[in-house]
């Protein structure tokens, strides 16, 4: 794969041979390092949706898909603008090392907040019967209220953050519903 991925990198055949054209190109000063963006597709774009998903960037696991299309970039977006990153909505070198180093802050969406990351949680906060409001992406009042409420009933810290952790369960078959 990584072959493939370098290939695609510096527009070369994708065949995931390592032919001369190949060689050369890996040889060259002028190798391009490793980048992404919008319009790219492939597993290892599905590899860095999973784990924007994970940090809670990315607002539902269907987003994980190999696309790179305009949920993929706001999150990457976001990722970097929460990590003091370049804001450029590309994922290249120094925000992949990131992305899977023990450095990288999880996004804690609070009071405040407005997001499909947002919305995503409002949805699953209703339909569990925790929210009462139509789910609008704005975390306001009735979200917080739901999110502790929610913390509370699944054993969780209630700090009213919808961090990795709460969001983990909050998505999972195992959330207990309210009442």
């Amino acid at each position: 794969m990584a072959v493939k991925h370098f290939q695609r990198q510096n527009e070369l055949p994708t065949d995931g041979i390592v032919g001369n054209t190949t060689w050369d190109a890996i040889m060259s000063p002028d190798a391009k390092y490793y980048a992404v963006s919008k319009g790219a597709q492939g597993d290892d774009i599905q590899r860095i949706q999973q784990r924007l998903y994970e940090l809670g960037y990315l607002a539902a696991a269907d987003l994980v898909t190999g696309n790179f299309g305009d949920s993929t970039e706001a999150a990457v977006l976001k990722l970097q603008e929460v990590n003091g990153l370049e804001q450029d909505g590309k994922v290249g070198q120094k925000t992949v090392n990131l992305i899977y180093s023990d450095e990288i802050k999880a996004n804690f969406l609070s009071y405040g907040e407005k997001s499909d990351v947002v919305l995503a949680c409002q949805q699953r906060l209703r339909e569990l019967g925790y929210l009462t409001t139509t789910p609008d992406g704005a975390y306001g009042d009735d979200t917080a209220v739901a999110v502790r409420q929610f913390q509370a009933r699944n054993d969780l810290i209630v700090d009213g953050y919808l961090g990795p952790s709460t969001r983990i369960v909050l998505n999972s078959s195992e959330a207990k519903a309210n009442g």
